[in-house]
């Protein structure tokens, strides 16, 4: 009972709009809520608010990879002795990992290429001193969030330009991610599965 209603939360959250829930994280991270207790408009209010975005998707894929590997496998590692921590750990996530990386890559695209929810938490501006910090209480914008920025502004030869450019780092980016994702993913699986 328990893991279906966490499948029916997940399937709930899932077709929930991202904006409702950039709305949320308005609410709760940016104004003033409850006890007056606030954070701000700024990269860790974004980064929660996309953690409640994502982990429904999060779940359901994991939990997709993990029941992908053979029952086979599972049982032939209980035939040998092995205890269910065991075969877990030895089994059943190596065997997932193709489709763990497969999820991480959606997660990852779906992370990259968000901007309504990150327009009400992170705000729609970047600081132009000290933007090059590694501190989650400094507002931000990511490039998704910068191209819609740019979007809305008024069209001059120069601002074409940035938007372009804009869009093209964005979709190098993803383009290395992704196959460095699937480099590493794919060493991993042959370590794993004993393979040369």
């Amino acid at each position: 009972w328990f893991t279906r209603a966490v499948r029916f939360s997940t399937d709930t959250l899932t077709s929930t709009p991202t904006i409702i829930v950039g709305m949320l994280g308005y609410l709760l991270f940016v104004t003033h809520l409850g006890n007056g207790h606030f954070i701000g408009a700024n990269r860790l209010s974004a980064g929660i608010t996309l953690a409640v975005i994502n982990l429904p998707w999060a779940l359901r894929l994991f939990e997709d990879a993990v029941r992908a590997v053979p029952n086979e496998f599972r049982e032939a590692s209980y035939g040998i002795g092995a205890t269910k921590l065991q075969t877990v750990a030895r089994v059943v996530l190596p065997g997932a990992i193709p489709g763990l990386v497969t999820g991480l890559l959606i997660l990852a695209g779906r992370i990259v290429g968000e901007s309504a929810a990150l327009y009400y938490t992170a705000s729609q501006s970047t600081p132009e001193q000290g933007w090059f910090t590694l501190s989650p209480f400094v507002s931000g914008e990511t490039l998704a969030l910068h191209a819609f920025t740019l979007y809305l502004t008024g069209f001059s030869s120069n601002d074409n330009a940035l938007r372009l450019g804009t869009a093209l780092t964005l979709i190098v980016f993803v383009l290395v991610f992704n196959l460095g994702a699937r480099l590493i993913g794919s060493f991993i699986n042959t370590r794993f599965s004993g393979r040369r």
